[in-house]
């Protein structure tokens, strides 16, 4: 889902070299991924006591 919905952005941050571990960042302006995702999107919330 997230590969179709950031594209060609997708492809750039997962094949940057230049980071050294295996995380990889595709957005952290929060703004912007609500655009790009609705909460229904992320399925049923989980809850932790």
């Amino acid at each position: 889902m997230v590969k179709e919905r950031y594209g060609l952005h997708y492809q750039i941050a997962l094949n940057n070299e230049q980071q050294e571990d295996e995380a990889r960042v595709i957005d952290y302006d929060g703004h912007q991924i609500l655009n790009h995702f609705t909460l229904k999107d992320l399925g049923k919330p989980i809850f932790y006591e």
